[in-house]
């Protein structure tokens, strides 16, 4: 009788293992199966030379990402759907991609050439100088 015990509790147990294993893994796959990513490389129109550090942002979302050392980027989680992409990087004049339409399961390749040139950002320059005379540290 105490072994028929032991062996519905070890079935039970083993049930209940795999119920929360289905409950754990379902969301994540309800959510890859709506979201996206967009990846690509942001290089200098001139030069063909990767920008590294450049900002690639989702426009409207919090999402986005910055370059990588080879001008490479990846955004991802985003749901489906068409957004407009808005690249920028000091430098060079920005650069908004509109229509990207990005699909589940799906990688949406974005390569974006920037031109060098003063960026539009709409603020006023404000320029910088000096009155004075620079000092070594310790004279007086």
């Amino acid at each position: 009788m105490n072994m028929n015990h032991k062996q519905r509790r070890s079935k039970i147990l083993r049930k209940l293992s795999g119920l929360t294993l289905i409950a754990l893994v379902l969301p994540v796959a309800a959510l890859a199966q709506t979201t996206g990513k967009i990846a690509g490389q942001v290089t200098d129109a001139e030069t063909g030379r990767a920008l590294i550090g450049a900002s690639v942002v989702v426009a409207d979302t919090t999402l986005g990402a910055a370059t990588d050392g080879d001008g490479y980027y990846y955004i991802v989680g985003i749901p489906a759907g068409i957004y407009t992409i808005q690249v920028q990087f000091i430098g060079f004049q920005a650069q908004t991609v509109d229509s990207v339409e990005v699909s589940p399961d799906y990688t949406r390749e974005l390569n974006i050439e920037l031109t060098s040139g003063k960026q539009d950002s709409g603020a006023p320059s404000i320029g910088i100088s000096s009155l004075g005379t620079l000092k070594k540290v310790g004279d007086n």
